[in-house]
């Protein structure tokens, strides 16, 4: 297997896995996912769509298609459990869709000596911020798994059945 093929793998894996619960939370997309607030199933849909925004722009100095939604998605920004404070949960979904179609083509283009390339501006700690293009990418997929658990905790405040326990019955 290749370094490309590797990442395709995780990124859809970890892509269905965390995109079902979200979809399925879009009729409760601003449940927090504790009583002490956190982020909640739109925030997450949102702040995946900038950071699908952001992976052009790392590794090519592209500027971010969603950059629009920063204030309300980035890192500094606090969730809100309006729903007006957002655009509709629809519009976000479909621009993530939108993005993540472009970036998997984007990944398809690239060579595996295109993976040892240096990013053009990487981001400044986090994930994704190493200099290497294939490293960078390779640290895609575990920024959905890491966030998808305020998500899932959403789902149970939202008094749904555990994934787990749903699965065992």
């Amino acid at each position: 297997m290749h370094t490309k093929d590797a990442i395709k793998f995780a990124l859809t894996v970890s892509n269905g896995a965390v995109l079902s619960v979200i979809d399925e939370m879009s009729g409760a997309a601003t449940t927090f996912p504790t009583p002490n607030g956190g982020c909640h199933p739109l925030w997450v849909l949102g702040h995946l769509t900038l950071i699908e925004g952001m992976i052009p722009a790392v590794l090519f100095g592209d500027k971010n298609p969603a950059a629009e939604w920063q204030q309300l998605f980035g890192e500094s920004s606090e969730p809100v459990a309006d729903t007006r404070a957002y655009p509709p949960f629809a519009e976000v979904r479909e621009k993530y869709r939108q993005l993540r179609e472009q970036n998997l083509k984007l990944l398809e283009s690239l060579s595996e000596v295109d993976l040892d390339k240096p990013t053009k501006a990487p981001p400044k700690g986090g994930s994704g911020s190493s200099p290497l293009t294939g490293r960078a990418s390779s640290c895609w997929p575990c920024t959905r798994r890491c966030i998808a658990a305020n998500v899932t905790d959403a789902r149970r405040a939202a008094g749904r059945t555990a994934l787990a326990t749903r699965a065992a019955t």
